[in-house]
């Protein structure tokens, strides 16, 4: 007599009858062994660890799994991948509004199989995370050139542009900032009782000329340009997608020239076409970022700290919604003290003392804070209600240095911003009441409105429709 082994049973003929015993994790819970052998996985909600055992409970809310070896766990499903903001009617809470559950904070980490444990490197880990302050994760990788290796006595013999002569060599560069630049950043937000972390890995990125949220169009994007989120599929880790923004320190973004820059459309965000050389670019709210300052490399013009985290800040900014001028795309406000400001994007100027000292072409600043705007500072209504005597309605105590464009020219020109007088016109004197000037250099007569960024930043982008881009 045959015993054939089938389905998970391994049969052996004793005494002239056949009996078999079940592979692990299976059982025959039919009492049909010979028919169908052990037909029944005892690791399943309905029959874990054993036949009928079921892990399934009333609660519509749990996740019921059963976990290897038939071990039960009803999980809750704020602890799965659903963000508050999609919970419905489980009523998932997020008490810090940063687009993180609660449950998730508390755990250190998102169940996204929803198994009730914390799998290395399939659940996204949380550090630092607590439930009562925003949390902000940001991944970062950056882009590196290799060097021609030509012979060199400066740089400008080397084939490429943005290499560098070291040692009579051409030499590449990297875009990669400085611990400094990301320190300044994390500090920024600390200081509002945000805690910003990095993830501990950056990758190389072999690089490109541009790198583009939008069509690879090589009108607009040039010949040698790739998608932004071709290089995330290649670079982002998929189990990080649920909680971290996405950066990339790249060389030029969108296209490679003004004449490229002019080919392409006009964004949806801004209603402008790109201009060649801006240093970054950001989904306006969402999750990802590209950091660019190929132009001043290219033209071996320094990018400083600074610069960089101003940058950064800025971009991310955008990903928490801010706009140019805050709540208004409105750029160069005088009274608009934030990093979203491009007149302030690479570091709010502070002066040694607060005013009154004179309008003037000459920077005072002897620093510079990487900020955003935490009041609401006065209008400025250049349609001839700008008071001199008044200035910008800053604290009495401000350090920081107005920048606001004068004529003839225009020209930029520096002033205090603690209520002392500020020559709108360049005209003397400088207490003037109900001055006509195009302060922010726009050609428009505006009034230009201040704005609470602080306040204003919406965190999470897991409620956009896009944040599995």
């Amino acid at each position: 007599m045959a015993c054939s082994s089938n389905n998970m049973a391994t049969r052996t003929c004793t005494g002239g009858a056949c009996s078999g015993t079940c592979a692990a994790g299976w059982d025959d819970c039919n009492g049909d062994k010979l028919t169908d052998g052990c037909e029944t996985n005892l690791n399943t909600a309905t029959d874990c660890g054993s036949c009928g055992n079921s892990c399934v409970d009333p609660d519509p809310c749990t996740n019921d799994v059963c976990n290897p070896p038939g071990t039960c766990a009803n999980v809750d499903g704020s602890a799965c991948f659903q963000p508050a903001c999609a919970g419905g009617s489980c009523g998932f809470t997020d008490t810090d509004g940063d687009g993180l559950n609660d449950t998730w904070e508390t755990n250190g980490y998102i169940d996204l199989d929803c198994n009730g444990m914390n799998d290395p490197g399939i659940d996204t880990l949380l550090p630092g995370a607590d439930p009562a302050r925003p949390n902000i994760y940001v991944k970062w990788d950056y882009m590196v050139k290799a060097g021609s290796g030509a012979p060199c006595v400066t740089a400008a013999d080397c084939p490429d542009p943005g290499e560098q002569c070291v040692a009579s060599v051409c030499s590449g560069h990297s875009h990669a900032p400085s611990p400094l630049a990301l320190d300044l950043v994390r500090q920024a937000f600390l200081a509002r009782n945000v805690i910003l972390t990095f993830d501990p890995v950056s990758a190389e990125i072999p690089e490109r000329a541009v790198v583009t949220f939008d069509s690879l169009d090589p009108a607009c994007a040039g010949p040698d340009a790739v998608s932004f989120y071709d290089l995330k599929s290649a670079n982002f880790p998929a189990n990080l997608r649920s909680a971290y923004h996405y950066m990339i320190f790249a060389h030029l973004n969108t296209c490679d020239s003004p004449g490229s820059c002019a080919a392409c459309p006009v964004s949806p965000d801004t209603g402008a076409q790109p201009t060649y050389g801006q240093t970054g670019v950001a989904e306006r709210p969402g999750n990802d970022l590209i950091v660019s300052f190929g132009s001043y490399v290219d033209n071996a013009l320094p990018v400083t700290d600074e610069m960089n985290a101003g940058t950064f800040m800025h971009n991310l900014g955008h990903n928490l919604s801010l706009l140019d001028g805050g709540g208004d795309d409105v750029r160069q406000k005088p009274n608009y003290f934030s990093v979203m400001n491009p007149s302030y994007q690479f570091g709010i100027g502070m002066s040694a003392v607060p005013g009154p000292y004179p309008t003037t072409d000459i920077d005072p600043s002897v620093s510079h804070r990487i900020d955003y705007s935490g009041q609401v500072l006065a209008p400025l209504d250049e349609c001839g209600g700008l008071d001199e005597a008044v200035g910008v309605s800053g604290d009495p105590a401000s350090l920081d240095v107005v920048k606001f464009f004068g004529q003839p020219g225009p020209i930029q020109l520096f002033a205090p911003s603690n209520m002392t007088p500020v020559d709108w016109n360049n005209v003397p004197p400088d207490t003037e009441p109900g001055v006509l000037a195009d302060i922010n250099g726009d050609g428009q007569c505006t009034v230009l409105q201040g704005f609470n960024d602080w306040a204003g930043l919406f965190y999470a982008f897991q409620c956009t429709s896009g944040f599995l881009d």
